[in-house]
């Protein structure tokens, strides 16, 4: 088997690909597909279409920005600025900007801002953004949307903290290399006199895959020493219609940084690349299955999802066409306490 280049060197994105769907992920990365690409993908959790992707992109630079204003935002008019910015020349579909659209997208922006505020009971906007901050850790590119708000408003750069990625030593043990780890956070907010928050803001509803991604920037976060280990990390989704929350009780950074160098490990192995969807795993969790059963449950379930049309769930996106022909894991169980088993363990199972 060939080896991935830069097989020390993952990005976040690439871990969460990995517990969403080992096939598709492993193939993504053998051809080499574009970071941001990859990015965006799984931003929206949906097929690649043009429309839903730029979509996400416009409405989360747009809130971006109000959240790093002098002021209250005004969506209307940062809305406006968003759509003339050098940021996104070219990339945005003209029948996105219908009126009836851009009706949407203000009331979005505003059920996201109403839904923060209410998260912080009260603190007014300024007191919001002092506490926000985006953790941006290893190499970026000079054209990074976050580098560039930091130009435009330089007096409001405390948000933008900008780290090493994630550094863990070569284990001789297991004579595993040393692998390191870049990402990028969500917003996060860290207020003295009350816990750490991370929220994720969503144009469609709240997944399972939200708490997920929330899940491994906590870690990722408390890996590098970013978070102080055992903090009561509140983790909050945001849609347009509601938020929903869970704590996440960190755990010390030594599990942390196990827990992703063993992840990364995993996606490196060439084996690993299953048919094992996150639906699946979430779903049949719940079961409480023994060893024993697992291989047939799973084997139902990924029947059912095949044949039927309304079924979406990840396998079914990405580079590799037929993924209903591929291997599934010997062993599904220890394979989902293996990856999932510190999600299940400290926020639980974010499907029920």
């Amino acid at each position: 088997e060939e080896e991935f280049e830069g097989k020390g060197n993952f990005s976040l994105n690439q871990l969460r690909a990995f517990l969403e769907c080992p096939l598709q992920s492993n193939a993504k990365r053998r051809l080499f597909l574009p970071e941001d690409e990859e990015d965006l993908t799984r931003m929206v959790h949906e097929p690649v279409s043009l429309e839903p992707l730029y979509e996400w992109q416009l409405l989360q630079k747009t809130f971006d920005l109000g959240l790093l204003g002098a002021t209250g935002p005004d969506w209307i008019q940062l809305y406006r600025e968003m759509l003339d910015s050098s940021l996104l020349v070219g990339a945005l579909p003209t029948a996105l900007f219908e009126d009836a659209m851009r009706r949407k997208h203000i009331e979005i922006l505003s059920s996201w801002e109403r839904h923060l505020r209410d998260l912080f009971q009260g603190k007014d906007w300024s007191e919001i953004q002092t506490a926000a901050r985006k953790y941006l850790q290893g190499p970026l590119r000079e054209d990074h949307p976050l580098l560039q708000f930091g130009k435009i408003f330089p007096d409001n750069n405390q948000f933008l903290q900008l780290k090493p990625a994630l550094q863990i030593p070569e284990c001789k043990v297991d004579e595993q290399p040393g692998i390191n780890i870049r990402g990028e956070s969500e917003w996060t907010f860290e207020d003295p006199q009350d816990s750490w928050k991370m929220v994720h803001f969503s144009i469609r509803g709240i997944r399972p895959k939200h708490w997920i991604r929330l899940f491994l920037n906590g870690v990722h976060l408390a890996a590098g020493g970013i978070i102080p280990e055992h903090t009561n990390l509140l983790l909050s989704c945001v849609s347009a219609e509601k938020y929903e929350t869970k704590e996440f009780l960190l755990p010390d950074r030594l599990t942390c940084r196990d827990y992703l160098a063993k992840l990364a490990y995993d996606m490196r192995d060439p084996a690993s690349a299953e048919l094992f969807p996150v639906e699946a795993v979430l779903e049949l969790q719940k079961d409480h299955l023994s060893a024993e059963d697992w291989p047939q449950r799973l084997e139902q379930w990924l029947e059912e999802a095949f044949e039927n049309p309304r079924s979406r769930f990840s396998s079914e996106y990405g580079p590799l066409d037929f993924p209903e022909e591929a291997k599934r894991p010997d062993d599904p169980k220890g394979t989902m306490e293996n990856r999932f088993g510190l999600l299940f363990n400290t926020i639980g199972n974010p499907g029920t």
